[in-house]
């Protein structure tokens, strides 16, 4: 007897593949939230870490000057520059002589890096980083390489004695006070102090006037969205401890100013006004 070999079609047929198409879009449409929510948790994870690590060195500085906060600003020539961003490293710009340039040296977050953190701990994935429109900011003629910086340190601490602070749990010191818009070789203060007397101390105190040092100061102005992680932003405060805090929680109403620094935001997450005492940032004040 002959066997005659049996053939075997292992081709798909149009309606097997089209089946198997729909399955792995249905997945994906699946997976895709998921893989986006797992990248948002990581990159959060890596923020707090950085925060607590500026935070261990910036804690450290204020242990070697006299339990004091650094500088968040600096007076160069009779005058506090509190407006101007400061560079990060201090001697990448090319105007060396400019005040704000010279200034940069005692400024956070170039003091905290003399404390052992890296230049990479200062900005998180989630920020670009964006470049300054200003001319001192030379990116075409640089002397090193400029630092992209994601955080902001709460200007009303600025050379702020520790034991005056009422609560330092409560009292935010450094966070992500630009959203995801960090900047490249610059740091700002958010917010900050009014100090038009070049000649005394720009330190906060209570006093609500413009005509002294300190008395009154504002947050900056958004370039986008304050949300870095989902409806979230990392914060580090005053005695060294972290946390997310959920802001803008309900669009278009009045948040809960005991939790976030804006009283109201739109559907993209930017802040249109910020909670005050009348003089000063409510959150972020020293005796808050």
């Amino acid at each position: 007897m002959r066997h005659t070999p049996r053939r075997f079609d292992t081709a798909f047929t149009l309606p097997a593949l089209a089946l198997v198409v729909a399955l792995t879009s249905l997945l994906g449409l699946f997976l895709a939230p998921l893989v986006v929510q797992l990248k948002a948790q990581q990159e959060s994870n890596i923020c707090l870490s950085n925060l607590r690590r500026i935070g261990q060195a910036t804690l450290m500085y204020v242990q070697d000057y006299d339990q004091t906060m650094p500088l968040t600003t600096s007076n160069m020539s009779g005058v506090w520059l509190s407006t101007f961003p400061h560079m990060v490293p201090a001697d990448w710009s090319s105007l060396t002589t400019h005040p704000a340039v010279i200034g940069s040296r005692f400024v956070w977050p170039n003091t905290a890096l003399q404390y052992g953190i890296t230049v990479e701990t200062l900005q998180c994935p989630s920020q670009e980083a964006l470049r300054y429109n200003v001319p001192r900011f030379t990116y075409s003629s640089t002397q090193a390489k400029p630092v992209p910086v994601g955080y902001t340190i709460n200007g009303l601490l600025n050379a702020y004695p520790v034991a005056a602070i009422t609560s330092l749990h409560k009292v935010p010191l450094i966070w992500e006070g630009r959203g995801r818009s960090g900047f490249l070789g610059g740091s700002w203060q958010n917010p900050s102090l009014y100090c038009s007397d070049g000649t005394r101390p720009c330190i906060y105190n209570t006093s609500c006037t413009s005509t002294t040092n300190g008395g009154t100061g504002n947050h900056g102005a958004l370039f986008g969205s304050i949300w870095t992680h989902g409806r979230t932003n990392a914060w580090l405060f005053a005695d060294g401890h972290v946390e997310q805090r959920n802001l803008g929680a309900v669009l278009g109403k009045p948040t809960d100013y005991n939790v976030d620094p804006y009283s109201e935001y739109d559907e993209r997450g930017v802040p249109r006004f910020s909670w005050t005492n009348g003089c000063n940032s409510w959150l972020f004040r020293p005796d808050y």
